[in-house]
């Protein structure tokens, strides 16, 4: 089985403690980023930077952040992917990502969004306080969450297994609502 990305940008990061071989990688994006960094006893920021290098793409740069952009993704599709557009470039949106392996999260957005997605590497923590200066805090309620968008239900909806497998739920509109539902719970804590 291949590595996963965060862990080889990490072990080729400067200053980083010498990985496990065995570490596993288990649960969502951000868990998988924390703990790559703790194990390798380098910040978040400096992880991005390494991972960034690693896959050969752009670093988010946050300061270009335009607002009324990124609201056409919903709060909701941009905190359960880690996804957040940054600014329309030329054709080409750039839009911070965690997971820029996540092509189908990266399809939603590049349909919400009507343009190519370029995808520049960020931490989850770094989304998120972009995400909170945007929306504000998420303190756990689902009244920013708003409707579930009629692309999100025409696209095929993805849940996983902790080993990253995905669950097949069906193609009706009922089994694709339950899964945002789900993921949404998830995000909450509930």
């Amino acid at each position: 089985m291949a590595k996963h990305w965060l862990i080889t940008a990490a072990a080729e990061a400067s200053g980083a403690k010498p990985l496990p071989m065995n570490l596993q990688l288990e649960g969502d994006i951000a868990s998988s980023w924390h703990k790559v960094a703790s194990v390798s006893g380098i910040s978040l920021e400096e992880l991005a930077d390494a991972a960034a290098t690693y896959l050969n793409e752009p670093r988010a740069d946050f300061s270009g952040l335009e607002p009324d952009f990124a609201r056409q993704v919903p709060e909701s599709v941009a905190r359960t992917r880690m996804m957040l557009p940054i600014v329309l470039d030329g054709t080409r949106a750039q839009v911070a990502v965690a997971d820029p392996s996540d092509a189908p999260g990266l399809e939603d957005l590049a349909f919400l969004l009507r343009a190519p997605v370029q995808p520049c590497i960020a931490s989850p923590a770094e989304i998120e306080r972009a995400l909170e200066s945007l929306y504000g805090d998420d303190n756990g309620d689902l009244d920013g969450w708003g409707s579930i968008p009629t692309s999100m239900l025409a696209s095929d909806l993805l849940i996983r297994r902790k080993d990253g497998s995905i669950i097949d739920t069906g193609a009706s509109a009922t089994s694709k609502l339950f899964v945002e539902l789900l993921k949404r719970a998830y995000h909450v804590g509930a």
